[in-house]
């Protein structure tokens, strides 16, 4: 029971995981839309509310607390067995 349980966590993990490293490699590339200002006025809902536009550098504190929570489960899985 305890291996089925490490197992299933150890995927879930690795889903996880998975699916952050491809957040960071899509920030890397090319914005597509919106383009420049002008783009980005004709999507918004409420044209009031400033929108800014994605960067690496400012969601960077949420990823690197994604990869250390990522981490810390590691450890205390492998703590665990």
């Amino acid at each position: 029971m305890n291996l089925l349980v490490s197992l299933l966590f150890f995927i879930i993990l690795s889903y996880y995981s998975f699916m952050l490293v491809q957040v960071l490699v899509k920030m890397k590339r090319k914005v597509v839309i919106p383009a420049n200002a002008e783009e980005i006025v004709f999507i918004r809902n409420y044209p009031q509310k400033h929108v800014d536009f994605p960067t690496y550098s400012r969601q960077k504190f949420d990823l690197c607390f994604d990869g250390s929570i990522c981490v810390h489960d590691v450890l205390n899985w492998i703590r665990n067995l």
